[in-house]
């Protein structure tokens, strides 16, 4: 038993590990696409706006959705095999973390970071269509 409670506590830091790689790689993956967002303007347009705003929409749903499905599927399905070894390390950190605060850290990086930016895409894009539309009219 002891062999496997390491697999699956080495496994869940893993799969945390590769949470936040991820949400570095996002976030850099944003920030490159906001920098060419507010350097594109008509004259040294290369890219179609909308197509950009449509980009940086599908990167960002993308993000979210993983981080949805390693949150809600992945973490929990490892926690919850951990929590049958009862002497493992997990069971002490997990009410630790459930006495200091509800909202975890995967819940405000994983989903909700993503969620902003998603809201911003959502943002910029309807502003973009409401510009051709005016314009078109």
């Amino acid at each position: 038993m002891k062999e496997e409670g390491k697999f699956f506590w080495d496994w869940l830091k893993h799969e945390n590990n590769i949470l936040t790689n991820r949400g570095s790689f996002f976030l850099i993956a944003e920030s490159v696409f906001f920098a060419i967002v507010a350097t594109n303007t008509s004259k040294t347009s290369i890219v179609p706006a909308g197509l950009l705003y449509t980009t940086g929409l599908l990167i960002t749903y993308i993000w979210l959705l993983v981080n949805i499905k390693h949150i809600y599927v992945t973490h929990p399905l490892i926690t919850k095999k951990l929590e049958t070894f009862e002497d493992h390390p997990w069971i002490k950190i997990k009410e630790c973390r459930e006495n200091i605060w509800s909202l975890s850290n995967h819940k405000l990086l994983g989903i909700f970071l993503p969620s902003l930016f998603l809201l911003l895409w959502i943002i910029l894009l309807a502003s973009y269509l409401r510009r051709i539309m005016n314009i078109t009219s």
